[in-house]
């Protein structure tokens, strides 16, 4: 299984969930200060959230329709998880906010032929990803 990412323990991978775009917006916090007879200005005042969308295009099959449970039912713990792709790159631990789907082309059966799914992620940790390693070396020891 050529896997690309993985949330936890579910794999965003050719055969399952096959990831057809991502989104990711950073947001930065800036307080405005109105100074009498001046124009507006700014003070950053801190970080904001991290979020990510990962895009999937799913054809037909049970064992996709499968994944997309699985990720409803690690939504539904209300748990962070670490995300990963295949380079071995951490990203942190992040939670899954949102999952919509989106069914078209459906047979004589009513089942889709073709659906997207959109997983709306929010980064869960206040660290960079370099704080997860110590995170898990924390845990083990």
């Amino acid at each position: 299984m050529a896997a690309l990412l993985a949330l936890g323990p579910v794999v965003f991978a050719a055969e399952t969930l096959p990831v057809a775009a991502t989104r990711r917006g950073s947001r930065y916090r800036w307080a405005s200060h109105r100074p009498i007879g001046s124009p507006p200005r700014r003070e950053f005042v801190g970080v904001g959230d991290d979020e990510l969308t990962v895009h999937v295009a799913l054809g037909q099959g049970l064992g996709r329709r499968l994944a997309v449970d699985a990720l409803r039912l690690l939504a539904s713990r209300g748990e962070p998880h670490v995300l990963a792709d295949t380079t071995g790159r951490i990203y942190g631990w992040w939670c899954v906010a949102q999952v919509r789907e989106r069914s078209r082309r459906f047979g004589v059966d009513f089942q889709p032929r073709r659906s997207t799914v959109a997983v709306d992620l929010l980064r869960s940790d206040p660290g960079l990803a370099l704080s997860v390693p110590s995170r898990v070396l924390g845990a083990i020891t």
